[in-house]
């Protein structure tokens, strides 16, 4: 049974949250196999279901999890993977707790008068996992928003430093981006590049601890 299966999981993670589910079920049919029942279950309107799969909201009040916690949890593993979606993916605006820390990064480096663009952006990559930068110009201009070659040099760096914080993760082998929130992977590496002779193993914790 697949409750089961994640109590056995959960048995060795955090049981809030929703990682079991994440990595070994829905997402393995929606990321390998592209399913796109699986990713409207996952970023959909809450009430899809089948027969060994409950409806979202019940699975995560299973386990005490958040939608932003899976949905964030299966763009990481995008990024992982190199995962693109071929379709605008179906998910609400994004939640609070992104916003809070993209205004965090901004008014750390003095940029908070470019906030709404800021803003913009991220909700272009979280809609759009695995868009890349000319992709994501295409999209502001086909929201209104302004990309003239110096509005795009200050879209580059807020790019840079929402990057720097993990915010967001550019995956090399497409050059797409994938909102993250946290990134254990390139921070254990960079750590690794930093300081010589560490293996990263002091920061080298699962993406639901750093969360």
């Amino acid at each position: 049974m697949i409750q089961d299966l994640l109590e056995d999981f959960f048995a060795e993670d955090e049981t809030r949250l929703c990682m079991a589910y994440a990595t070994r079920l829905v997402v393995s049919d929606a990321l390998l196999e592209k399913d796109a029942w699986s990713f409207e279950w996952l970023f959909g309107i809450d009430g899809l279901s089948r027969e060994d799969l409950p409806v979202r909201s019940k699975l995560l009040e299973l386990f005490d999890a958040r939608e932003i916690t899976l949905q964030t949890r299966v763009q990481y593993q995008m990024w992982l993977d190199g995962v693109v979606y071929s379709m605008r993916f179906p998910t609400p605006p994004m939640p609070r707790r992104h916003l809070m820390k993209i205004n965090g990064v901004l008014a750390e480096h003095d940029l908070i008068g470019w906030v709404t663009e800021a803003v913009e952006m991220a909700d272009v990559i979280w809609r759009n996992p695995g868009i890349t930068d000319e992709a994501l110009w295409a999209e502001f201009s086909d929201r209104g928003i302004r990309c003239d070659p110096d509005d795009i040099t200050a879209y580059t760096l807020i790019l840079e430093l929402l990057s720097d914080s993990y915010m967001i993760s550019s995956n090399t082998k497409n050059s797409g981006w994938y909102m993250t929130a946290v990134n254990p992977r390139r921070l254990a590496a960079e750590t690794r590049l930093s300081r010589p002779g560490s293996t990263g193993a002091s920061v080298n914790r699962s993406w639901s601890q750093w969360w």
